[in-house]
């Protein structure tokens, strides 16, 4: 089986061709305005397979009272669709009010085969992530799986997870309450029996003093059971909300906890956004195996400043480990880069093959007994002849004219 998974729609490339695609429409939903919210999984352009099964589940964050700890996640089939029946798919019990839409076709058509559902007046209990299986069978016979997921949810991700918790906070006080209108129906049962066995007892007075007596002795014997028993109820009701305070305390450090964490991340991200927002890309292009970014430096800064900002933007500093790799790149910042101008490069996959002009060979490859760790690797270009080689350059000095290449391996 093969899964993967984004925020709002996701395309999976199957077989030939085909494709497994689900989205979310729309992605964010605001509760309380949001009136409704589609989700369609679809397959397309299945010439060469068969699809089998198509099916939509929702996987929800369990949650055990207020505890700290995460329960496994859940999953609830929501609705299916077979290849023998394929006039309409089938909705899970508990999702009635869901309307569902689909079809399997058994060769390629204008709508090809899908599931829709729609969910109307969308509540906290509707976020989460939903997944789409299917099970096809290709051109030779072999049977796979295949499942996209997408997500629901609000503009804000930590209201989700307050939302859920409240909701949960609020189904054990209407549990509460429920247990206390028991409690009040018993004690109004044992009153009226009490009530009752008093009348008896007035009525036998006349005849049987001494019965009376007795009576009378087991009545203030019975009261006092009835209030040991009351004390004790009002103690366990006011250590039960003795319980719901600190729980409702211990959820409101929680929620500050949230908030400090939000704060941290948008600060990271302002963090990352003024690197981007300051160094220039100056070139963009692919090879086989590879694609690379040409970014210069905005102000003066040294050749470690180059691995940090590759990685801010969820890239690599470019490692050119073959003579292929090497002379692709070469031949692209050629053009670009002036005289004298540095182009950081990794230096962790360098090897060394035989010294040549200026102690490197053509392909620009150093020997490792020319490195020290303070030494970084860069692209440069010769004067009045202007081919690129390689050099080695202290670190830490910083350079007004800094290019640093980035990666992003395929």
């Amino acid at each position: 089986m093969r899964t993967l998974m984004m925020n709002a729609a996701f395309i999976l490339l199957i077989h030939f061709g085909s494709c497994l695609e689900i989205t979310v429409t729309p992605e964010v939903i605001e509760l309380g305005v949001t009136q409704s919210f589609a989700i369609n999984c679809a397959i397309v352009d299945h010439e060469e397979i068969r699809v089998v099964n198509m099916s939509i589940s929702r996987q929800t964050l369990g949650w055990s009272g207020l505890s700290d700890g995460e329960q496994p996640s859940q999953s609830d089939l929501i609705a299916s669709i077979d290849y023998l029946y394929p006039s309409s798919p089938s909705v899970a019990a508990g999702y009635e009010g869901v309307t569902v839409q689909g079809q399997i076709t058994a060769f390629e058509s204008e709508m090809g085969s899908f599931i829709d559902l729609e969910f109307l007046s969308p509540t906290v209990h509707d976020l989460g992530s939903y997944s789409c299986q299917a099970t096809m069978v290709g051109e030779s016979g072999t049977i796979e799986s295949f499942t996209a997921v997408a997500k629901v949810t609000t503009s804000n991700p930590m209201m989700d997870r307050l939302l859920f918790v409240v909701s949960k906070l609020k189904s054990k006080v209407n549990g509460f309450n429920s247990s206390l209108v028991a409690l009040a129906a018993q004690v109004e049962e044992s009153k009226a029996k009490e009530m009752l066995r008093e009348h008896e007892m007035e009525k036998e007075k006349a005849a049987k003093e001494r019965e009376l007596e007795e009576a009378e002795r087991e009545q203030e014997e019975a009261e006092e059971r009835s209030e040991r028993k009351l004390e004790q109820l009002v103690e366990s009701i006011s250590a039960v909300l003795e319980s719901l305070n600190t729980s409702i305390s211990s959820l409101d450090q929680r929620v500050g906890v949230l908030v400090a964490e939000e704060a941290e991340e948008e600060n990271e991200t302002e963090s990352e956004d003024f690197i981007e927002s300051r160094d220039q890309i100056q070139d963009y292009f692919s090879t086989t195996n590879s694609s690379y970014f040409l970014i210069k430096s905005s102000i003066s800064r040294d050749a470690y400043w180059a691995q940090v900002a590759c990685e801010s933007i969820g890239l690599s500093l470019a490692a050119l480990d073959t003579e292929q790799a090497f002379q692709q790149v070469a031949s692209k910042i050629g053009p670009i880069i002036n005289e004298g101008t540095h182009v950081v490069v990794s230096t962790q996959r360098w090897t060394y093959t035989d010294p040549g002009e200026d102690g490197f060979i053509s392909s620009g490859y150093i020997h490792p007994s020319e490195f020290t760790s303070s030494d970084c690797v860069v692209l440069s270009k010769n004067f009045g002849e202007g081919h690129i080689y390689t050099k080695v350059v202290p670190c830490s000095t910083p350079r007004s004219e800094l290019f640093y290449l980035c990666e992003d391996a395929q």
